[in-house]
């Protein structure tokens, strides 16, 4: 018996890896050659394979077809990399829609799913969503982002799938990005943030909401307060009132309370 707490948060036990649908053991015959698929496919893809087909939690059915989707994946990867490495400042072309902020949310989950959910299958899904994302960017005539962008979001797709894929990611890192992946550090918090355009204002009279607008989040008291009065269904409620109150919080709601 231990006297102060576990020195741990929560315990994690693994599932076991199945073949056939049953564990695998010599004595069954149903085991594989590590050897042989690490020659075919590589130690990353193995890896890769291993932690997206399943819940670490749970237990996971070995699939060649699920470990030769893993090993393409890689190697998009690879070929993007050098699609990167071959841009020259005038391929990138001017875009409305920020790859950065397209892939805000993506990597908002995978900070969760490894420090918080520990859900580390849903990390390659979202590495995956990512992947798609900057290729989507790429045509005949260039990038249709900024560098400044799809060096970011390159960047962290490569941090993001490093425990995963270790040594992928690390020469693609060195030979791409010219720095080296250990030295490298996981972003701030500032990095997960999302630079939204608008909010979402509820609008309430006494107590009881009567709108909500989107409102850009730089607005101040004032301005906010004259948007909501000008809304219709709002302005119907204040109508010959006299208005002894008013609750505000930045970029949450706006309380009118009147006698």
């Amino acid at each position: 018996m231990v006297k102060g707490d576990e020195p741990f948060k929560k315990l994690l036990t693994q599932g076991m890896v199945l073949k056939d649908g049953a564990k695998m053991s010599k004595s069954k015959g149903n085991t594989v050659d590590p050897k042989e698929y690490i020659e075919n496919y590589g130690a990353d893809s193995i890896r890769t394979f291993m932690i997206f087909a399943s819940p670490p939690e749970q237990s996971l059915e070995w699939s060649d077809n699920g470990l030769e989707g893993c090993h393409r994946f890689l190697k998009r990867l690879w070929a993007l990399s050098y699609k990167i490495i071959n841009l020259e400042d005038s391929s990138f072309i001017k875009s409305k829609d920020s790859l950065n902020d397209e892939c805000k949310d993506l990597f908002v989950k995978i900070n969760d799913d490894y420090e918080k959910r520990l859900n580390l299958n849903t990390v390659v899904s979202s590495c995956m969503e990512i992947l798609n994302n900057i290729n989507k960017r790429f045509s005949s005539a260039g990038a249709e982002c900024s560098k400044e962008d799809l060096i970011t979001t390159y960047d962290f797709l490569l941090l993001a799938l490093s425990p995963i894929a270790p040594h992928i990611s690390e020469q693609l890192y060195k030979e791409i990005l010219g720095k080296e992946l250990q030295d490298a550090s996981w972003p701030s918090n500032e990095f997960f943030e999302k630079n939204e355009t608008e909010v979402k204002y509820l609008i309430q009279v006494n107590g009881r909401v009567r709108a909500n607008i989107m409102l850009e989040p730089s607005l101040s008291e004032g301005e906010v307060k004259q948007k909501a009065k000008e809304h219709e269904n709002v302005s119907r409620h204040l109508e010959n009132k006299d208005i002894i109150k008013v609750i505000f919080i930045k970029n949450k709601l706006i309380n009118f309370v009147h006698s």
